[in-house]
């Protein structure tokens, strides 16, 4: 019987730390950089409205950046607020910067897409323009994001060639 007292509590004085311990799930890192300058449509209505849009990745995923419409001119301007990409998917949020329609009261859009394996980006953008609720479609146009932690050959050839002194192989 102090036996099985003996085992029964050095087992508990075992698995007590974990019993107690928080779960933390683990971040799931970006599967992209998205850095770079892009053009994005976004429909509203049947109708196209082109973007300018400039993102700026860190390691960790956060996204900071800016665009606006229309492509080159820039009437209608924003700035994200905060944004991120985690695996396979864009989400950001940004505020309206110009003109009184869109800041007054303020103009908030959120963006959620996902980034396919040619690195385009295609989802739903949402706003609250004059504090109704427009939605629509967003996909990136030009600009393409690059797919971290894969490598893709190109141009592979073989080299098989008689010197005359011996074989030379290899890859390029």
């Amino acid at each position: 019987m102090k036996k099985f007292i003996a085992k029964t509590l050095m087992l508990a004085l075992l698995v007590l730390p974990f019993a107690f311990s928080q779960k933390t799930n683990a971040a799931v890192a970006p599967n992209w950089n998205t850095t770079g300058t892009y053009v994005v449509t976004m429909n509203y209505l049947g109708t196209d409205y082109t973007h300018d849009m400039v993102l700026a990745q860190d390691s960790l995923g956060n996204l900071t950046g800016h665009g606006g419409n229309p492509v080159g001119a820039n009437v209608y301007t924003w700035a994200l607020t905060s944004g991120t990409v985690v695996g396979d998917t864009i989400d950001f949020l940004a505020n309206y910067t110009a003109t009184a329609d869109a800041v007054t009261p303020q103009t908030v859009m959120h963006v959620t897409a996902t980034i396919s394996p040619t690195g385009t980006m295609t989802g739903t953008w949402s706003d609250n323009y004059q504090a109704g609720a427009r939605t629509g479609t967003f996909t990136s146009t030009t600009g393409t994001a690059i797919s971290l932690g894969s490598l893709a050959a190109e141009d592979f050839g073989v080299v098989n060639y008689d010197t005359g002194l011996g074989m030379l192989k290899g890859y390029s």
